[in-house]
């Protein structure tokens, strides 16, 4: 396992005795990991009572603290800005159900350290129109352009969290089903008094969950923050989790097995202590859970993207140019990533050059099958299959 994965998964876990033998170096590129999923605040907070005194005189240390001081600020500010808006519309006699995001940060040790971006909420659909005049009458701009069949953008004219003000939680295309559980999350939301508005079910909240990292999965990817949120939310809410009833809501989405293994990673990596009776394979368990370390949190990280070009550098029989250039983009690798293959660049990072000359030399005098077990194994010496063959595996429902 990649050590930055180890390292992150010791704070998630709050492992009371973690390794911490890490170079200065090797610290910096496990925090970077961390922000890449949005989690580097949560890093930070637990590593920051483990950390020496000589690591802490670091412009590595500080750069950091200041970045989480300044990421937890921002978070608090834009979160009573937002909070206020929720309460004009409530005021405005429009029901509101506060999707993930606030509600989910209750259940970190510390909720400030679960960093977010925007705020996204549940309405009526027949009162969308009525909450844009009061979002309009409260500073918000409506990015028209961003809108989709099932939600509408707003942007604050000043900093601070964008709302996604959703009217279904499913674009109209998907089913009959997802419609109508559109209508379940709203009649079925609960009070919290931790935040002072309504949040989703226990059950339906975690199918929803559930299906919202489906999608991303399928899409671009989704990384460890959401199912450390996933993870946290079923422990404590295990006795109000209706498993049967979470078994027919994944039915309805026809996402009963990826739910089953998007659930048995965070049960085995994250100890939520929550499964489903669906019987797991173990190999593409630990292969999913590669894909989402390797994704990040918004599936943009480039290494995750070096991997799905997979089947493009060493399966594919015709030899275009686009090929061509994605062989090279994996053999030109960045400083980063190489020094993660190759740990002498650490302390002789002008050896670049030469290493680069190493790959090129594989990728051309290597023999088809060679290269295809070499790629598998630079990428991550765990991988037993492709990303294409486990997202493959998880949609046949």
């Amino acid at each position: 396992m990649d050590f930055r994965v180890t390292i992150l998964l010791q704070a998630l876990n709050k492992v009371k005795d973690p390794k911490l033998d890490l170079s200065n170096e090797q610290w910096d590129q496990c925090m970077e990991f961390a922000s890449e999923h949005g989690l580097e605040c949560v890093f930070f907070d637990y590593y920051n009572r483990f950390f020496s005194q000589t690591f802490k005189a670091t412009e590595i240390y500080k750069e950091w603290q200041n970045f989480v001081v300044h990421r937890i600020f921002w978070g608090k500010t834009s979160e009573a800005q937002a909070l206020k808006m929720i309460k004009k519309l409530i005021v405005g006699d429009i029901f509101v159900v506060v999707l993930k995001g606030i509600d989910l940060a209750t259940y970190y040790d510390k909720p400030e350290n679960r960093t977010m971006s925007d705020m996204d909420i549940l309405i009526n659909p027949n009162d969308v129109d009525k909450a844009d005049s009061i979002f309009k009458g409260f500073d918000y701009i409506h990015a028209v352009e961003d809108d989709t069949d099932k939600e509408r953008i707003y942007y604050p004219k000043k900093d601070g969290y964008f709302f996604e003000v959703h009217y279904a939680l499913f674009k109209k295309k998907v089913s009959a089903y997802t419609e109508k559980f559109s209508q379940i999350a709203l009649e079925s939301a609960v009070f919290s008094d931790k935040l002072g508005v309504h949040v989703l079910e226990p059950t339906v909240s975690t199918a929803y969950m559930i299906s919202h990292m489906a999608k991303h999965l399928y899409g671009t990817g989704i990384g460890l923050k959401g199912v450390y949120d996933l993870a946290i939310y079923v422990k404590a809410q295990k006795n109000n989790i209706k498993k049967d009833k979470l078994i027919e809501y994944l039915e309805g989405f026809h996402l009963l097995k990826s739910g089953a293994y998007i659930l048995a990673c965070a049960e085995r990596y994250l100890q939520s202590d929550f499964m489903i009776d669906y019987p797991i394979d173990e190999e593409i368990c630990e292969n999913l859970f590669g894909i989402i370390t390797r994704s990040g949190d918004t599936g943009m990280r480039e290494e995750y993207l070096i991997e799905q070009r997979y089947e493009d550098l060493v399966k594919s029989r015709r030899k275009k140019v686009k090929k061509k250039m994605h062989r090279f983009a994996f053999v030109f690798l960045p400083l980063d990533q190489m020094k993660r293959r190759y740990p002498q660049l650490n302390t002789l990072p002008w050896l670049l050059p030469f290493f680069w000359g190493v790959r090129v030399i594989r990728v051309i005098f290597k023999s088809r099958q060679n290269l295809a077990k070499w790629i598998r194994r630079d990428i991550d010496h765990r991988i037993i299959i492709t990303h294409k063959e486990t997202i493959s595996f998880l949609k046949e429902e």
